[in-house]
């Protein structure tokens, strides 16, 4: 989706880890135990984040047979090992919707997104070897992601970056060891910039994408599945690569399992319902603070609120045959 370059700003930086540490100084990963026993549930978790007709569906299903491990769990998998060796972690998420794309006719930042990365900030603050928190997004989503993290109570624990208005080098990006982005869209094989940043020069091993629809950063590990798949994939698909992208009906889904799955992890974990009621404050943030949605009627991309609730009540399900050790 073409916007206008004033709200979506093409950003190129190269990232330069810190010297005071190395990948090889990392402690065991908690997430080593998570790991093993949501092997015995891929099936679950397949079909707690892709529902039939929507956009991820056909990309998901095309993706299930693959033996390149792109299939959704196992790609969730890849996620929780790059987050279990992180120290500090930058997200990015914030997708500017036209008027002409809306049912009101306003633009705004879409509220798929925000919520998701909120959520995923609360759970990484709450995990022991996560020592910082950050988020990077564009002037013109500003309002709405800090909306969505005050919702859900971090706002004042993570770092909110805004993207300066002129090309250039990020100073603050060294500050991180890996990033994850959450409905952000990158730049198409012809080099437009449909959305947002293009974050290139990141260890490519330590990048991990969640998306939705074959147009966000990540999707350029699976180029061939959005073009065979998605309307005009090869025209609006994102070619920008990571290291484990999960797939999800909604991306905020995506964010939203790595929150709850995460959270267990934590010494002081929160019950699942209250996640499910800060994600719902989060959504309704977004929209309060002018976000909008991406698709017309229903909720957040055009689903019933039913289907949102669906999601968490098989995360439920999910994380308690998990705590039995099922």
């Amino acid at each position: 989706m073409q916007q206008t370059r004033a709200c979506h700003l093409i950003i190129l930086y190269t990232i330069q880890h810190s010297c005071h540490h190395s990948m090889e100084t990392f402690p065991k990963t908690q997430c080593d135990t998570l790991r093993v026993r949501l092997k015995s549930h891929w099936d679950a978790v397949a079909e707690m984040l892709v529902i039939p007709g929507t956009r991820a569906e056909p990309l998901h299903s095309r993706l299930t047979t693959d033996t390149g491990g792109l299939y959704t769990p196992q790609q969730l998998d890849r996620a929780l090992g790059t987050i279990g060796t992180a120290r500090r972690v930058l997200l990015t998420t914030g997708f500017y919707v036209p008027g002409t794309q809306t049912e009101s006719g306003m633009g705004g930042s879409e509220s798929d997104g925000p919520p998701g990365t909120a959520l995923l900030c609360l759970s990484l603050l709450g995990l022991s070897h996560i020592s910082g928190v950050g988020v990077v997004t564009e002037r013109c989503n500003e309002d709405v992601v800090s909306a969505a993290l005050s919702a859900v109570g971090v706002r004042d624990r993570v770092t909110l970056h805004v993207l300066p208005d002129t090309e250039g080098p990020l100073p603050y990006a060294s500050d991180y060891d890996t990033l994850i982005s959450i409905e952000k869209c990158g730049v198409a094989a012809d080099g437009t910039f449909r959305v947002s940043a293009l974050v290139q020069g990141w260890d490519k091993d330590r990048t991990v994408g969640v998306a939705d629809g074959g147009n966000e950063i990540g999707c350029g590990s699976i180029l061939s599945a959005v073009h065979e798949c998605v309307t005009n994939g090869s025209t609006i698909a994102c070619v920008v690569p990571c290291s484990a992208l999960i797939l999800a009906s909604v991306s905020n889904w995506g964010g939203y399992a790595l929150a709850a799955l995460l959270n267990t992890l934590s010494p002081t974990p929160l019950p699942l319902d209250g996640l499910a009621s800060r994600a719902r404050a989060a959504e309704h943030a977004v929209l309060d603070a002018g976000g909008v949605h991406g698709l017309t009627g229903g909720w957040v991309d055009g689903l019933p609120v039913a289907a949102h609730d669906a999601f968490w009540v098989k995360m439920e399900g999910l994380v308690e045959r998990l705590a039995k050790g099922e």
